[in-house]
């Protein structure tokens, strides 16, 4: 350490005490650390480029008063980066890296830094979809199954389902449907009593049909007459013989949209 207390006595040339007095300087090497924050490389002091974060390398200078001072380097290294994305979207994009909404496909990219401040360069790929509309209609008998959603609809009316795309746009198919009801008059009585007057159980349409057919059954379950001639109608005869009075069931069957659609009941032989 400096000192300026210490003493030494001689003896000089002449025989007297001869006090020495020390005045003593102590300068000291001197210690520090550089804190570096670069994106890529970094060119130090001792000439070196470093393109790694280093806590390690150290330089020796002379300080002002003639010591040694050495130098730490803490350098923290980040980097520039280069980035494409592929995007497929339906009718618009928002890109958030540059807040911009794109409407249109097409190849963009964008300079911009990234978190810790380097070069950040980005490169879109993008492909813009249209949501596709499909107009379906339909004529259906009694009822209509839809496929597209498992539904089952009774009604004529319009009706809309979506179908969800993972990659492209959502399709949305709208449905004009008509139920068709084939309107037969079916009787509930018929008199074969030969009066000339509601003597034959004839079903009457008010539009034709395709494949028609009848089924009549007696109370046994027994068939009793059958047509595919819907201008036929049932006399009341049976193997040649007026059947009795009483209650008789049909099943009539026939084509709507391409279905075979059956209908059932009952009417009564009265005299």
């Amino acid at each position: 350490t400096s000192n300026n207390t210490a003493t030494h006595t001689l003896t000089n040339s002449v025989g007297c005490d001869s006090i020495v007095t020390l005045s003593l300087t102590i300068l000291n090497s001197s210690t520090g650390t550089d804190n570096q924050t670069h994106c890529d490389n970094y060119t130090w002091i001792d000439g070196n480029t470093y393109t790694t974060s280093n806590n390690t390398a150290t330089y020796t200078l002379t300080n002002s008063v003639g010591c040694d001072s050495i130098v730490n380097l803490n350098l923290n290294m980040f980097y520039s980066e280069v980035d494409s994305f592929n995007i497929q979207a339906c009718q618009t994009f928002f890109w958030e890296l540059n807040s911009v909404t794109y409407t249109e496909s097409g190849f963009y990219s964008i300079d911009t830094t990234n978190e810790f401040g380097c070069d950040f360069k980005a490169f879109l790929d993008l492909n813009i979809y249209d949501t596709v509309v499909v107009e379906q209609v339909e004529n259906s008998c009694n009822k209509f199954f839809w496929t597209y959603n498992n539904q089952t609809y009774l009604y004529s009316g319009n009706y809309q389902t979506i179908i969800e795309n993972n990659t492209t746009c959502d399709t949305i198919i709208n449905l004009s449907l008509s139920i068709l009801e084939t309107n037969f008059y079916i009787p509930n009585t018929f008199t074969p009593n030969l009066d000339r007057k509601n003597e034959v159980f004839k079903i009457s349409t008010f539009y034709p049909v395709e494949n028609y057919e009848i089924w009549i059954y007696n109370r046994w379950g027994e068939q009793i007459f059958h047509t595919d001639d819907i201008e036929e109608g049932w006399d009341g005869f049976y193997d040649g013989r007026l059947c009795q009075i009483g209650v008789y069931a049909y099943k009539i069957k026939y084509d709507c949209s391409g279905e075979n659609t059956y209908k059932v009941g009952s009417f009564t032989l009265i005299m």
